[in-house]
Parts: structure tokens; C-alpha cells; sequence
């Protein structure tokens, strides 16, 4: 389970990272907007496992 939180964190960020690289150069909103919702959303689900795996050891 830990390697797979951490997989979703650096895919995310690399989502992120490929969303915010698409507006520097210019690209039209439909593949910024991709990179960047997906990115996030993949974020958010490591904090969700963190939080997840959290209340299960208390």
C-alpha cells in the first residue's frame, strides 16, 4: 500500500508539472486543463490513503 501512495503522488505531481509547462508555452486550454485536474485529483488521492491509513493505526 505505501508504494502505491507514493506512485500516485509523483504521477501527480508529474501531471501537474506537464499541466503548468503546457500554459508556459502556450497550448490551448483542453490539454492544460487535463494535465492539471488529473494531476491534482491523483494528489488528492495520496492524502486520502495517508489520511486512511492514519485513522487505521489509532
Amino acid at each position: 500500500m505505501k508504494n502505491t501512495k507514493y506512485i500516485l503522488l509523483v504521477i501527480g505531481i508529474l501531471g501537474m508539472g506537464a499541466g503548468v509547462y503546457a500554459i508556459v508555452t502556450g497550448k490551448g486550454p483542453s490539454e492544460y486543463l487535463l494535465g492539471l485536474i488529473c494531476g491534482a485529483s491523483l494528489v488528492f488521492g495520496y492524502t486520502e490513503l495517508s489520511k486512511q491509513a492514519e485513522s487505521r493505526n489509532e
